[in-house]
């Protein structure tokens, strides 16, 4: 189960404002970490009836986490029973907990927002850009929270939204949001996991983020042409705890058959051999 300590929950420290009434929409999700604790927790929220064009988004969360993400679905109502047959509390906006994150147990359909930064302020979507949910849908809020001191922490996360009249959407934009589940580091030993994705469609990259945990020590990614010809480093980064994200200025324009690579090095100075995972105490890429 999950510990909770609702009435202490506050997010009146993070400075984030809302934004201006019929510009956007802030979310936010608070829970309470008990000492020496890791799990992930989720909250469904519906969009109103006029659907949410994102334009661009800022967020903000407090201590104890580790990642935020927001995920469309494909939910024309509030779930309460999970892909399991498990009867699941989702009701008034409640947090529930969601140890493997929402995918397992819910029918997800892409992410439309997210960040590993306490403070992210990433560059709105060009002009006429932006990304569509529709009208009533169903998203849930995802956050990954790790408490390794021995008192309980109030976690909080704010995430704003601002929005474009649907008139004024001329692209549709999207998360790629690649996962390498194969990846093994040995005891006291280091590794390297490597994945390779084609691009089936012209695309317009904006910017691009790593993610690694705390074995990651540096992590790259590589784009290739039709060809399977190596044409420029696009990603790098050695930070797995805080890694900066890249605007591309300007945008990269990727051709169909063209793929990109990433690849994920690993230290590891623990007496044990780490596999993927979703704890920190497995590792990504």
């Amino acid at each position: 189960g999950l510990a909770r300590d609702e009435e202490k929950i506050t997010c009146d420290k993070l400075d984030l404002e809302p934004p201006a009434p019929g510009e956007g929409l802030q979310l936010t999700m608070g829970a309470y970490y008990p000492p020496y604790s890791e799990t992930e927790v989720c909250k469904f929220i519906q969009v109103g009836p006029e659907g949410m064009n994102i334009s661009s988004q800022n967020v903000r969360y407090s201590d104890g986490s580790h990642h935020m993400l927001i995920f469309s679905t494909s939910y024309t109502e509030l779930p309460t029973v999970n892909k399991h047959g498990q009867i699941v509390d989702t009701a008034d906006g409640k947090v529930f907990a969601c140890p493997e994150g929402p995918a397992p147990d819910w029918n997800l359909t892409g992410v439309i927002g997210g960040s590993q930064n306490p403070e992210w302020d990433p560059k709105p979507f060009p002009e006429g850009v932006a990304i569509v949910v529709p009208p009533n849908a169903w998203i849930v809020m995802n956050l990954h929270m790790l408490n390794p001191t021995p008192e309980g922490v109030n976690t909080c996360v704010k995430n704003n939204f601002t929005t474009i009249p649907t008139e004024e959407v001329e692209h549709e934009a999207g998360f790629l949001f690649w996962y390498n589940p194969f990846i093994s580091v040995p005891a006291q030993g280091t590794s390297r996991s490597t994945l390779r994705c084609p691009i089936i469609e012209d695309i317009t990259v904006l910017n691009g983020q790593s993610h690694m945990h705390s074995r990651g020590s540096n992590y790259v990614a590589k784009l290739y042409n039709g060809e399977g010809e190596y044409v420029e480093d696009i990603y790098q980064s050695s930070d797995w705890e805080t890694p900066v994200p890249i605007d591309y200025e300007p945008a990269l324009q990727i051709p169909a058959g063209h793929s990109i690579e990433y690849t994920c090095e690993y230290t590891n100075n623990e007496e044990r051999t780490v596999n993927q995972g979703l704890k920190t105490t497995d590792e990504m890429c």
